[in-house]
This record gives C-alpha cells, structure tokens and sequence, in this order.
C-alpha cells in the first residue's frame, strides 16, 4: 500500500454526498489513522461505522478504496480509526473515470486567460478564438483558480498539461480545447478532488430545484 504519514486525502461520505479534507496521521497493520475531516473550517463528526470512501494520490495516479470509521481515539489530537484496505480493494482511478462537472472558473494559459466549461481531476475543457493556434499534442503550462469550498480559501492550482483535443465549437471562429493534467502535486489533485464533488451536489440541488 502506498499510502503515507502526513498525506493529503479527500474522505467522500456518499451517504450525504459530502466530501472533506483530511490527513493520514498513521498506518498499522489492520487501519489508518487520519485527522478529524473539515468541513470548510468547522470539523466534521463522522458516526462509528459510517462507511466511506477515501482518495488519495501517490506517483503521479489517483486511487481510491472503500473503508469505515472504526471509532475516535484521542492523542495529542483526536483522530479517526478507518479500516486499512486489503490490496485487491485499493482501485487506480483511470483518467477516464474521473468525473467531470460543469463548472466556469478563471483559467490562465501563459498570458491568455480563459473560462473553463467542464473540469474533472484529470484535465478540463474551456472555449478560445481558433487564432490561438493550439494542436494536439501541444505541451501547456497553466494556473486554474478555485473558490473557496465552505468558507475555505484554495491557492490558485499550478499545473504542467497537454492539449489532447481541439474540436469545432457551435460559434464561428472559436474551439474547444480539452487539456490533460500531465504534472499536478498531490495537494492540488486532492483540492480538485473534492471540488468536483462538491460542484457535482451543487448541480445536483439546482436540477432538483428546477
């Protein structure tokens, strides 16, 4: 298992379709560690046996397994006792599976800025002027802004991409350009991670709404 001590991870209650924060404090034989889940900046308390599932990012990929809360201990911080996974458990999220949502948010390629339309934690797609001159291919160095999540401010995400398709779009003169996350640090991933999660509840509400 290559999951470690101090390591960033998204804990998905799917029950609520909530996700949270956390960290990995410890690794033992039989369960993990992690720090109390934050919900913005207010922790989150997570019944005995609630099952969860938990992401986490480790050479470049992004992994998930399913796990459940085991009980609270308290140290010198409290903390959350989860059921380590078996290694048949532990699942690699392919690019491909990754989500994505709907979303508008400030991205700026080089001295170009741009709105995104979709985003997921493996790349995103915006719209540009065809004068732009992208290809497949192309390598991209790029900065994409999040909002806060629940009162949480997110640094800007830093990111190394390739442009992996250009297609027409429905207005004359404009593209589309889908880019692929090809350098992200943990950290990053994992706040997109949870981004996406919570931008999916969002939709979710505004569709039941409608």
């Amino acid at each position: 298992m290559n999951l470690k001590v101090n390591q960033n991870i998204v804990v998905n209650v799917e029950v609520e379709d909530q996700s949270f924060q956390s960290i990995v404090a410890d690794v033992t034989e039989k369960e993990i560690f992690i720090s109390l889940p934050l919900e913005g900046v207010v922790i989150r308390n997570l019944p005995v046996n609630t099952s969860i599932s938990v992401y986490y990012s480790a050479s470049d990929n992004q992994y998930k397994f399913p796990s459940t809360i085991n009980g609270k201990i308290s140290d010198n911080i409290p903390l959350y006792r989860i059921v380590k996974p078996q290694p048949k458990d532990i699942v690699k999220v392919q690019r491909r599976d990754n989500f994505r949502v709907k979303t508008n948010l400030s991205l700026k390629l080089n001295e170009y800025e741009f709105i995104t339309l979709n985003i997921s934690a493996g790349g995103l797609l915006f719209s540009c002027n065809k004068d732009l001159m992208l290809k497949v291919g192309d390598a991209v160095t790029g900065i994409l802004f999040i909002p806060p999540i629940d009162n949480k401010t997110i640094d800007p995400i830093h990111f190394q991409g390739a442009v992996r398709r250009v297609s027409k779009n429905d207005i004359p003169d404009k593209m589309y350009i889908a880019l692929e996350f090809v350098r992200l640090n943990d950290r990053d991933q994992m706040n997109l991670v949870q981004y996406c999660f919570y931008k999916q509840k969002q939709n979710r509400l505004i569709q039941q709404n409608l």
